[in-house]
């Protein structure tokens, strides 16, 4: 069988596989194997070879993620080589890529962002970096675990590589949460970048960025304006008790003076004396 590319998958050298999807073209391919296992061949580049045998240090890197013990990451079965080729050969992972998966409608994006920064941290303590991060790397299962397959074949030791690829998935995210949410993960976000938080802190800390129930949301502009209403009430009957008092001490003043005498009588020349 031929793809469209005009790679050849059913050659004397990969006899067994059964081509399905040619998912990327002339790169990545869905198969059937010869127990009718889903599979996915992704070719491998040809600097990764080196006299039509893998590269030592590619050799030994794919060594090391063959052996990994990640429960989610996808597991990387074999190398097939032929006619100077070479295919990497990965399990299927059923689910949806990273860029379906926030795209759908009433997606819980900070558990997704969340499980995202998990995963890869714990792929960091294993000491391997994927190095090659990105939606289609990146797939949301039935149970809404995130996984990661195809780790690049090439020798990434720096961290900073697949952070940095985190957030621009993060990025994608952003501008799908109303304004308010949006500026607190844009914050969250950018302390990632920045380094100020570690992937492990984002992903316990993203789980609070999220939109309020709607019960929640609607009772609390009542209060304020209740509050507000009854002090105005308040206010207003202080000052006509106020005005009142006002009104009764300038009436009785004016009531003294009026009773007042307007000269005294004179005195006595006796008293005077």
């Amino acid at each position: 069988m031929e793809s469209k590319a005009g790679l050849h998958i059913l050659d004397p050298g990969l006899d067994g596989y059964r081509l399905l999807q040619e998912l990327v073209p002339a790169q990545t391919f869905l198969c059937c194997d010869v127990s009718e296992n889903i599979v996915v061949l992704k070719r491998l580049e040809d600097d990764c070879l080196h006299r039509q045998q893998l590269h030592p240090s590619i050799k030994d890197r794919l060594a090391r993620v063959r052996e990994l013990a990640h429960p989610r990451i996808a597991t990387l079965r074999t190398v097939e080589r032929w006619n100077g080729m070479a295919c990497l050969v990965w399990t299927y992972l059923d689910g949806e890529t990273w860029d379906d998966a926030i795209a759908a409608e009433g997606a819980n994006l900070p558990a997704l962002c969340s499980a995202l920064a998990a995963t890869v941290d714990a792929l960091h303590e294993t000491g391997i970096v994927h190095g090659s991060l990105h939606g289609r790397n990146v797939i949301v299962r039935p149970d809404r675990q995130v996984w990661l397959t195809h780790v690049s074949p090439y020798l990434y030791t720096d961290p900073q590589v697949d952070i940095a690829a985190v957030v621009t998935l993060l990025r994608e995210v952003g501008n799908r949460f109303s304004p308010g949410v949006t500026d607190r993960f844009t914050d969250l976000t950018d302390q990632l970048e920045m380094g100020r938080l570690t992937l492990r802190e984002f992903s316990h800390l993203v789980l609070d960025v999220g939109e309020q129930p709607p019960a929640v949301a609607e009772q609390l502009p009542e209060k304020p304006r209740e509050y507000r209403v009854t002090s105005i009430l308040a206010g207003v009957a202080i000052m006509a008790v106020g005005i009142a008092l006002w009104f009764e001490i300038h009436a009785m003043v004016a009531k003294s003076e009026s009773q007042m005498p307007t000269a005294f009588p004179a005195m006595k020349a006796s008293a005077r004396q």
